[in-house]
């Protein structure tokens, strides 16, 4: 894990008077809101135990001063599960809480750290659960994922360096410096979000999968 500080020579000398508590409230901030919007740190937790008669289940980040953000997909007993709202759920004929099956097809969401499979499984299964999740720092974080400051530590700059000059009557307020940040920041957020989506390829493209022998 790369600790905040490791950031301050990019920062610091570009904010007269700023603190490093100040830097370090922001980037956090940012880190949060950059891991949220580009989805580039995803991971799969541990294989999730299904206990019969147990339709909800806890969603662990398995790396340190991170938490689940959202379910990126999921599997029950190797199968891909559907993603189905709440409202969608509640509106249909039946009282869809009651339901259960020995093979549930859809899971949904009342917070970003736990899955809802549906129907309830009926049947106890090891490992039967496995998701893929996308992580976010911790609201108590003071260090981010190697590779994602390593990779993005310009556009994590950027950001915080523009919010922070953003800021009116402080000694490092600079309304032109900001809008540029700001700016830079958005154009490599969104570059890292299309890395996100070609899984890190250096170009677009396409997979034919072929049938298992």
């Amino acid at each position: 894990m790369t600790a905040f500080s490791a950031f301050y020579d990019r920062i610091l000398p570009e904010l007269q008077g700023v603190t490093t508590a100040v830097v370090d409230d922001m980037l956090r901030q940012v880190a949060i809101e950059f891991c949220e919007e580009t989805e580039v740190h995803c991971t799969e937790v541990t294989a999730i135990d299904v206990v019969a008669g147990t339709a909800e289940y806890t969603l662990t980040s398995p790396v340190s001063s991170t938490e689940a953000c959202r379910i990126k997909a999921a599997w029950y007993n190797g199968v891909p599960l559907h993603i189905a709202s709440e409202t969608v759920l509640n509106g249909s004929t039946e009282y869809w809480r009651d339901l259960t099956s020995t093979q549930p097809w859809a899971y949904t969401q009342k917070s970003p750290d736990k899955i809802i499979l549906f129907p309830e499984p009926e049947e106890s299964l090891a490992g039967g659960l496995r998701v893929l999740i996308v992580l976010r720092p911790t609201l108590a974080a003071t260090t981010i994922t190697d590779w994602v400051a390593t990779r993005y530590m310009r556009c994590l700059g950027y950001g915080v360096k523009g919010r922070l000059m953003a800021q009116p009557a402080k000694p490092w307020t600079n309304p032109d410096l900001a809008t540029y940040n700001l700016a830079m920041y958005e154009a490599s957020k969104g570059h890292a979000a299309a890395d996100a989506r070609r899984s890190f390829a250096p170009g677009a493209l396409t997979v034919r999968m072929r049938p298992a022998v």
